[in-house]
């Protein structure tokens, strides 16, 4: 049967549900009455709040319950959990109540009288007013608890508590996954935050330019580029307006957004409008160079002399985009920190050096602001093959099967056939995939200037399945390397295995399935006269 009750306008509603003793029911909304009479069970629940639909959700769960503590009334906490996950409940609890306790200090109040995590039996991750539906494979994994579970959290106060308004684009996936996923790990470590910001950038780097859209044309995501838009772009444009602005004139953004338009629908001029109250900045201008645009800064620095020891400092973005600019300057003498307002075509301002050849310039060298990466700060990633639309194929040895069709079952959409040497004049965005032997992998990986520190990856032996995504003479290139014996069940095991590590510049599988996985480090682009 079909269940997809759908109102015209927001509506509170009153739901009772009956189904045979086992079978539990749960959908959006406070549950005030739970009955087993004849062989059934009748759940009532009441959605005092007006929502749009009603979710509902029936199987075989273990409940388990906590009330908590909210700014303005208790909050009913909840598990609906299979067997095997049973026995985690009682962690989610409490992490949610840890959650909504940090959320509703720096948001407002919790707009619902209950949460609820539900398990799913299908591999989805979805929320609602007041739950959320995970599948109940990956609940155990640190990452759902850290960051999936605050992302469907802040859900309820946007993207739930205020609707999206998709006139100007969904700002909620961006604003959601700033102050859930990243600002989770902000107060954990700067660091970790850094190398975040760092791979909203490089999965940029891996989308092609067919595929890039604006943030005001993002509605859902639908595939891997859209995700980096919707998601990734939009939580560095937060990320951006926060520094523009300030941390506490953004935290109080926040706070006054929540209180205007909770309960409605509101689009982000509606965010604009709110910040507008809280800074002298023009966001009109900032807001414009950034949501309905698509395009990033591609950042160079020009030194001129004028009257020795002054020099005029040149920074030039290729566009005309407004954000503020970190500028590191130092030299054998001294060194400058400073912050720029990038606004118009380029920046141009006095700068005293002693020594022009020791002066080395970095230019938003924490990964602050929406931009292309230099080369010099690529480093290869899975990812860039999960995210491209075709690949060229290239098979070093007749001992391995042609793996092309498996390899594009779950990465590239189209795989063709190519030379043997990778093509030193392709564009980054036209990636190659090389499939050998633990010697010609060897060979092209040691060719690559973007694999440093090569010896985690090693040793290497016959029977591993190795895959390894590095640069080779400008070129974005995939390495895999699989045991001369291996059939094609295996081989599509390890490479959909392999879509899970797409972060990773390379992943390592023993035969006994032991996985050992790395990065490249991440390298600087320093400008030198």
């Amino acid at each position: 049967r079909l269940w997809y009750p759908f109102f015209n306008r927001p509506s509170t509603a009153h739901l009772t549900i009956k189904t045979i003793v086992g079978l539990r029911a749960i959908a959006p909304g406070l549950p005030i009455a739970y009955t087993e009479r004849d062989g059934y069970a009748i759940t009532t629940l009441e959605i005092t709040t007006p929502i749009l639909g009603l979710d509902l959700m029936i199987g075989r769960w273990q409940v388990q319950q906590k009330f908590m503590s909210g700014r303005k009334e208790k909050i009913l906490l909840q598990t609906y959990f299979d067997k095997v996950n049973a026995g985690i409940a009682k962690e989610y609890l409490d992490l949610c109540e840890r959650y909504i306790h940090f959320y509703e200090n720096l948001i407002g109040t919790y707009p619902y009288s209950s949460f609820t995590v539900v398990s799913s039996p299908f591999p989805t991750g979805l929320g609602m007013p007041s739950l959320t539906y995970i599948s109940e494979k990956i609940l155990k994994y640190p990452f759902i608890k850290t960051r999936s579970l605050p992302h469907e959290i802040v859900h309820n106060w946007f993207g739930n508590g205020i609707r999206v308004d998709y006139s100007s684009g969904n700002w909620s996936e961006g604003l959601t996954t700033y102050l859930a996923d990243y600002w989770q790990v902000e107060l954990a470590s700067e660091d970790e935050a850094k190398e975040m910001r760092y791979g909203w950038l490089r999965n940029y780097a891996s989308i092609t330019d067919g595929d890039e859209k604006s943030l005001q044309a993002f509605t859902t995501r639908h595939h891997t580029a859209s995700s980096t838009i919707g998601y990734g772009k939009s939580a560095m444009f937060f990320h951006m307006l926060r520094k523009s602005i300030g941390n506490e004139p953004f935290i109080n953004c926040l706070k006054d957004f929540w209180l205007t338009y909770r309960y409605q629908s509101a689009s982000f001029h509606d965010i604009r409008d709110t910040c507008q109250t809280h800074t002298n900045i023009n966001l009109t201008v900032f807001f414009d160079s950034w949501i309905p645009t698509v395009g990033a800064p591609k950042l160079s620095a020009n030194l001129t002399q004028t009257n020795a020891p002054e020099r005029l400092m040149t920074i030039n973005h290729d566009g005309k985009w407004v954000y503020p600019l970190d500028v590191e300057i130092s030299s054998d003498a001294n060194a400058i920190d400073s912050t720029k307002l990038m606004r118009g075509d380029e920046i141009t301002f006095a700068l005293s050096v002693d020594d022009v050849k020791s002066t080395k310039i970095k230019l938003d060298p924490n990964f602050n602001i929406w931009r292309k990466l230099d080369a010099a700060e690529l480093v290869g990633t899975l990812r860039d093959f999960i995210a491209a639309k075709q690949a060229t194929y290239i098979q070093l040895t007749s001992d391995i099967q042609d793996g092309s069709a498996i390899i594009s079952t779950y990465f590239m959409e189209n795989t063709t056939y190519g030379e043997q040497t990778p093509d030193s004049n392709k564009s980054k965005k036209d990636p190659v995939i090389i499939l050998g032997d633990i010697a010609s992998i060897t060979e092209h990986l040691n060719k690559s200037v973007n694999a440093i520190d090569s010896e985690d990856l090693m040793p290497i032996s016959e029977v591993d399945f190795v895959m390894v995504s590095t640069y080779i003479t400008n070129t974005p290139t995939l390495l895999i390397s699989t045991p001369k014996v291996i059939t094609d069940k295996d081989f599509s095991m390890l490479i959909s295995r392999a879509r899970h590590y797409g972060k990773y510049s390379w992943l390592k599988i023993s035969p006994n399935g032991i996985t050992e996985k790395g990065k490249w480090p991440i390298q600087e682009k320093v400008f030198s006269f």
